[in-house]
């Protein structure tokens, strides 16, 4: 099996009750003779994963793309009195913050 270890990455995932925290610190994985490092955050298909399993630094992505769209779409259809938009991943947001919500 072939590993890419510039992309690969390791993420620890905090439980949600502190007394089942283990360990603070994990030992490195090692691939190769190359470590592969330890991350708080990645994306995966186009969706941000955080450690702390919470949808807000998604919520926040989707937003920026948001702007770009409408404002593409004003930009190019001003003439236009509505617009549709796709939002294919917000129902796959299941853990965040009611302020992150609000501001979508």
């Amino acid at each position: 099996m072939m590993v890419n270890v510039q992309k690969t990455v390791a993420m620890v995932f905090s439980p949600k009750r502190r007394a089942m925290v283990v360990a603070k610190e994990f030992p490195l994985f090692k691939v190769d003779d190359k470590y592969i490092q330890y991350v708080e955050q990645f994306k995966y298909l186009g969706h941000i994963i955080t450690n702390t399993l919470t949808d807000d630094d998604d919520i926040n992505r989707e937003i920026k793309k948001m702007f770009v769209r409408t404002n593409m779409l004003i930009r190019k259809f001003h003439n236009c009195s509505t617009f549709c938009i796709c939002l294919y991943d917000v129902a796959l947001w299941k853990t965040f913050k009611i302020g992150s919500l609000n501001k979508f």
